[in-house]
């Protein structure tokens, strides 16, 4: 390809994604307001401060939220509830303690209403549930340790969550989880599930970080170009953080993680025109396997885990029959009242090879009776029948 062309080719793709960004920020800030009208669900509490951002690495500004729990049956955890109530907010139900307790972590350009489907099913089929509302322009890094501050009130409240706690986080979620994980280190979590996070980082956000160069004092607000959330996710910044995570931090190196990694075949498949405009700008800079908003290489844990490939944009992890099956089948952390195996979709996971590339630790909830069965359970690597999975 002769120079002009590919100059060409790195303008549109610029373009492309500079008008994604702004146009995500903008659809975010009008759709997702802190407070609408109405009171906060728990307006009478308010709640533990912490001070996040101005962290090492961090490119998030020191903002004080206040961490506050709120127990919310399925049926009261709605987009308005959500949006009712301040960063900082976690959202809980539990059937007793003695259950898997399910923690939903969102990513960037959406908040925890997008797990009100999933709260509902998982507690259904017989999971403790939570989620929690974090810093849409913040970082991992801040993030992540005001998620570690969630935790820790949390996990007061709800003391056997220690060794029944999995982590979901859809996104940079699985990054946020992450920090607060090596940055809390008292508690216990059974597992990490990641969901098309971004953990080599997004080429789309180094392209973000050369359109966007703003000093300090401009009074263009950093947030019409996704603000430091997206800035941060570049794939040098997310590999440095999460590498010096790793090696300073036994309770991360101990974690089990499971990465979803997504891909899909061409963006006549996606509906959302800003994951149409990102896949082309990752095809053209040599990604073809991508999700829209990440290369499907660069979602997968650096550091070993099992892997699950799906055929899904970015937007389309969030599923509780995906999720489920790797709850039961992969982690064994089924719920005491949970579905038979007769209501579990069926042909939902596909074995595809029997190796995994870390150690075979098994839960510490449900070891298999059969060691053998137990071995080939914790040495496989599975892969989705997506035609069992659509909705």
């Amino acid at each position: 390809m002769d120079t002009r062309k590919q100059l060409r080719q790195i303008l549109s793709v610029t373009v492309a994604f500079a008008a994604m960004g702004m146009s995500q920020a903008f659809a975010y800030s009008y759709t997702h307001p802190a407070i609408t009208n109405g009171e906060p669900l728990a307006a009478e509490n308010p709640g533990v401060p912490i001070t996040v951002g101005g962290e090492v690495g961090s490119l998030t500004p020191k903002i004080t939220h206040h961490i506050r729990l709120i127990d919310v049956s399925p049926d009261q955890f709605t987009v308005d509830a959500v949006r009712r109530n301040p960063i900082g907010t976690v959202f809980y139900h539990i059937h007793d303690e003695n259950r898997p307790f399910l923690l939903f972590i969102n990513g960037i350009y959406e908040d925890a209403s997008v797990f009100t489907d999933v709260y509902r099913e998982a507690y259904a089929a017989g999971y403790n549930v939570a989620t929690v509302k974090l810093d849409p322009d913040a970082d991992f890094i801040a993030n992540g340790h005001l998620l570690a501050g969630q935790l820790s009130v949390l996990r007061q409240q709800v003391p056997g969550i220690d060794g029944r706690l999995v982590l979901i986080g859809h996104s940079m979620g699985g990054l946020d989880a992450y920090v607060a994980l090596g940055d809390y280190r008292p508690l216990d979590a059974a597992a990490l599930i990641s969901l098309g996070t971004p953990w080599g980082g997004s080429p789309l956000a180094n392209l973000l970080n050369r359109v966007v160069q703003l000093p300090p004092d401009s009074p263009i607000p950093a947030t019409l170009f996704g603000a430091a959330a997206d800035r941060s996710l570049t794939p040098a910044k997310v590999r440095q953080e999460v590498t010096a995570l790793h090696s300073e931090n036994p309770t991360l190196r101990a974690l089990r993680v499971v990465s979803v990694v997504g891909s899909i075949p061409s963006a006549d498949t996606i509906s959302s025109p800003f994951l149409r405009a990102g896949y082309a700008a990752l095809s053209a800079l040599g990604y073809p396997a991508n999700d829209g908003a990440v290369p499907a290489p660069a979602q997968q844990y650096p550091f070993g885990g099992t892997t699950i490939q799906v055929s899904a944009d970015h937007n389309g992890y969030v599923r509780w029959n995906r999720l489920q099956p790797i709850l039961v089948d992969i982690l064994h952390l089924p719920a005491p009242a949970g579905p038979s195996e007769t209501n579990q979709p069926p042909g939902t996971l596909t074995t595809i090879a029997a190796r995994e590339a870390s150690r075979p630790n098994a839960s510490p909830l449900r070891p298999a009776a059969d060691p053998l069965q137990d071995l080939l359970n914790r040495l496989a690597i599975f892969e989705y029948d997506n035609s069992a999975l659509r909705r």
